[in-house]
């Protein structure tokens, strides 16, 4: 594995302290170690400027070197609650379940200040238990700009007793309920832990002996405990100070010791992500997720308002350079648009008369199918008065032959009974053409009479023609029409 850098930054209520570490063939080891000591009576020092000095030049190395840097807050100005969840946080995306948590935290009111001015993080334990981490957004702003104002990007920032509790939950295995506790010389961590799960967590400064331990022994009396256990061991985590052990009989619970190395306790869960395994067991809370999504959103605001400011601008230069374009494409190319232009109106009148040649055709059609409805339903007849309107001078088309009543059976339309009487359908250009089509018919011997029962006027393919049905009867003598067809022909 290529050996890789990570800088921690411990903030405390009275020292900074940087420690840069190496990480090579899964081990890591301490490169450089700083620790700087805040003036005597300095309140509020994440956001005093002897802090923010101190952190420029901690940090400095670490900017020339590219690094990001892991921060970890030991400050009564942190807090950390257990919260019993009134719902059931579904098994959905992270995303989806962060909305769901960050709407319970609105509605039930765990963060007395609205969540936009608060840096806060929460670690859900299981479905209905929930750790959460916060602060005031202005307890971390010039922190956050120093090392803006340096180039070194703050990646992780998380409350020592989460730290504590990582280290914790590595040492133990056991549903107990185990108390750990961690004193420096200016500061106090202290978590209690319950089968993997962190009831309470509180970092405040050391002071007097008498104080600290009385302090304590209060913050262990309101640590929720729904399960009512009993505190069966304390760890007291020594660090680079002489430990301090509590008055003889105040916990009756067993007392080990063991060395709390928070900048490998800080980086473990980071390690397991990048090692890919399973990190269930760590407890990780970052404090910058909303400031870094705030970050985010007002990026996105700020390109948008960018963006919806320069759309219209170059709207006008494009629509200036089209101009000038089709300027000099109108002024270059005239006698090119005029010669298109011609045929555009060419074009038009080809099609107006493509139109009107698809009327006149489609009304040919359908009096060609008319007449072909007969040809198929009367083939023998068709055929005969077909013949008979050829034979004549005049102009007459048949379209559609009739009987009265409509024949029946198979046969019928072969041939059918001269008993019958036909009605026959078609046009002519006159009504002389009518007429020596009719006195046609009646010297035929099929017929007995032909009379002229409808005359309308119509308009085929733009020329006029006259519609006629004619009423034929047949020859009582002849008893098939169609026999008497065939023998003519």
């Amino acid at each position: 594995m290529k050996a890789k850098k990570y800088t921690c930054l411990q903030l405390t209520s009275r020292t900074v302290r940087l420690v840069e570490l190496i990480r090579g063939n899964g081990h890591l080891k301490r490169l450089r170690e700083d620790v700087r000591h805040l003036p005597a009576g300095v309140n509020h020092p994440l956001v005093n400027p002897a802090t923010v000095e101190m952190v420029n030049e901690l940090v400095s190395d670490a900017k020339r070197r590219g690094q990001k840097v892991f921060v970890s807050i030991s400050s009564n100005e942190v807090l950390l609650k257990w919260i019993e969840l009134p719902q059931v946080i579904p098994q959905a995306s992270a995303d989806k379940q962060r909305l769901a948590i960050e709407t319970m935290l609105t509605t039930e009111n765990y963060i007395p200040v609205p969540l936009e001015r608060a840096a806060y993080d929460f670690h859900l334990m299981n479905p209905t238990s929930l750790l959460l981490g916060w602060m005031r957004q202005g307890a971390l702003a010039e922190v956050c700009e120093s090392l803006r104002e340096v180039g070194v990007e703050m990646v992780y920032l998380t409350p020592q007793p989460v730290a504590l509790a990582t280290q914790l939950l590595s040492e133990i295995d056991s549903e107990e309920r185990v108390c750990g506790i961690y004193i420096d010389k200016e500061s106090c961590d202290l978590v209690v832990i319950e089968g993997g799960v962190i009831y309470c967590g509180r970092s405040f400064p050391a002071g007097d002996s008498a104080d600290l331990w009385g302090t304590m022994r209060q913050t262990l009396g309101s640590c929720p405990n729904p399960k009512d256990t009993p505190l069966r061991r304390m760890v007291l985590f020594q660090g680079t100070d002489k430990l301090l052990r509590p008055p003889e009989g105040m916990w009756d619970c067993e007392m080990t010791e063991a060395t709390f190395d928070w900048p490998r306790a800080l980086l473990m869960p980071i390690l397991r992500v990048e090692d890919s395994r399973n990190g269930d067991e760590d407890i990780g809370l970052n404090l910058l997720v909303p400031l870094r999504a705030k970050q985010a959103a007002q990026q996105k605001r700020t390109r948008k308002r960018r963006l919806s400011r320069l759309i219209p601008v170059a709207a006008m230069l494009l629509l200036l350079v089209a101009n000038v374009k089709l300027f000099d494409a109108i002024e270059s190319k005239k006698d090119r648009i005029d010669a298109l232009q011609r045929d555009r109106v060419s074009a038009k009148t080809l099609q107006t008369e493509t139109e009107s040649l698809q009327k006149q055709y489609a009304a040919v059609e359908d009096a060609l199918e008319q007449l072909a409805w007969g040809e198929r339903h009367f083939p023998p007849l068709a055929k005969r008065l077909t013949q008979i309107a050829n034979h004549i001078p005049a102009l007459v088309r048949l379209t559609e032959i009739q009987t009265l009543p409509p024949p029946r059976g198979a046969k019928a339309y072969a041939a059918f009974d001269a008993r019958q009487t036909l009605r026959l359908i078609g046009v002519a250009r006159t009504q002389t053409e009518i007429d020596a089509f009719r006195v046609a018919l009646v010297a035929q011997p099929e017929f007995s009479s032909v009379r002229q029962v409808k005359t309308e006027q119509t308009t085929i393919g733009g020329e006029k023609w006259l519609t006629f049905t004619l009423s034929l009867i047949s020859t009582p003598s002849l008893s098939v029409l169609g026999t008497a067809a065939g023998d003519a022909l």
